[in-house]
């Protein structure tokens, strides 16, 4: 009797140690299942220990955690644990609030996202675009400077090889174009030529310009107009090498919302003539159709700013704010240059009042902006201003 007395003592009716070292011990490595028994040897030696809140520091409503075995029940039990989900470093994502102005939330942004390395000498890639926000990133920076024709673009291609070679290759190019551009001046000059001596041998009265051109004829390579050159996308002022502006709106497209339809905020830095920022607008229109917010006086007097819940897969252009003309309110300009004509007007003015008036004007004349009004109307909630001072409006958010 005192035998069995004795043995009753080491039943107990949690028999969880001996079903989990019944089970297939997870494949851990070597070094990390000794170190998981000296974790347990000292965590063991520790009186009233409880893992989950004394180690883990975890904490659930109902004290259950979520049904996870004691980790200290046995050895084979916390190397289930660690070796589980529940033991993972990062939580399961929780649901979110997305019902404020988006101005309230914090966002994951990238600069100079278009490099592919350094900052000096590395290339621009429109996939670099792709990388950063299938990882989340939902605000990218794109760097547009003035494009280069295609020959000038392959020369310049050329000439980052090696210094010499390069300058020998530009002079060589240099004196081919000066030659060609010669003899077209040649050849023009002998047809002007002859076709003046026709033309009094036949008593001809009208001038060379009336011919009529001939459709069929065939086209100069030499004198054929070639297509203009699209903007591109590099880090100004250095070694790198840039790639266009085309390939990086399309790339952006087929990766802003394939890992979340949150709003992708575009911000442009913007180094391009109004030309090829016409061109900007263009690509950007075709490229990303149905993604950006449509342009309304309502919208622009939004206050406060939408929530991020209510531009979810859209695409908000971030530029430099340039004010609309008193011209522009009443009616359209043509390709959207209302502030350089406004200010060619504002010029010519000025110029007719100083021709009766010798008192300089105390207002100096107004500098045609650098941003195109066309691209400026794209940035409806995300428009960039010129920091004055603190109490100028739009520094604080309420």
């Amino acid at each position: 009797m005192d035998d069995l007395a004795n043995r009753t003592e080491q039943i107990t009716l949690n028999d969880s140690s001996k079903c989990l070292e019944s089970k297939s011990s997870p494949d851990l490595a070597p070094f990390v299942a000794s170190h998981l028994e000296v974790v347990y040897s000292s965590l063991k030696a520790l009186p009233g220990v409880d893992f989950f809140r004394d180690i883990q520091h975890e904490t659930t409503n109902d004290g259950s955690n979520n049904g996870v075995v004691d980790p200290l029940a046995s050895l084979a039990a916390l190397r289930e644990y660690m070796a589980s989900p529940a033991s993972s470093a990062m939580g399961p994502v929780k649901q979110q609030n997305y019902s404020a102005p988006i101005s309230d939330y914090f966002i994951s942004s990238s600069h100079n996202t278009y490099l592919t390395g350094n900052q000096l000498y590395s290339d621009s890639d429109a996939s670099a675009y792709t990388n950063v926000l299938l990882n989340g990133c939902r605000c990218v920076e794109i760097d547009v400077w003035d494009g280069e024709r295609s020959s000038e673009s392959a020369s310049a291609d050329d000439t980052s090889s090696s210094s010499s070679d390069s300058i020998s290759e530009r002079k060589i190019k240099q004196g081919s174009k000066r030659e060609r551009l010669k003899s077209m001046a040649k050849r023009h000059s002998r047809l002007g030529s002859m076709s003046t001596k026709l033309g009094g041998l036949i008593g001809r009265k009208s001038s060379p310009e009336d011919v009529p051109l001939d459709s069929s004829a065939p086209v100069d390579p030499a004198t054929e107009v070639p297509p203009p050159p699209e903007p591109q996308v590099l880090h100004g002022h250095t070694l790198t090498k840039g790639t266009t502006f085309r390939d990086v709106c399309y790339a952006i497209r087929d990766s802003a919302f394939v890992t979340s339809d949150l709003p992708v905020i575009v911000s442009l830095e913007v180094h391009a003539s109004l030309e090829q920022q016409q061109a900007m607008v263009e690509i950007m229109e075709e490229a990303w159709k149905g993604m950006l917010v449509e342009v309304t006086p309502e919208k622009e007097a939004t206050d406060p700013l939408p929530a991020p819940e209510d531009l979810k897969r859209k695409i908000l252009i971030k530029v430099k704010y340039v004010a609309p003309t008193s011209e522009d309110k009443n009616e359209e300009t043509p390709e959207g240059n209302g502030d350089e004509l406004e200010a060619l007007k504002q010029h010519a003015n000025q110029g007719d009042l100083s021709s009766t008036d010798d008192k300089p004007s105390d207002a100096p004349p107004k500098k045609p902006s650098k941003i195109l009004e066309a691209l400026s109307r794209l940035a409806i909630f995300t428009k960039g201003f010129h920091f004055s001072h603190f109490e100028q409006p739009g520094n604080y958010s309420d």
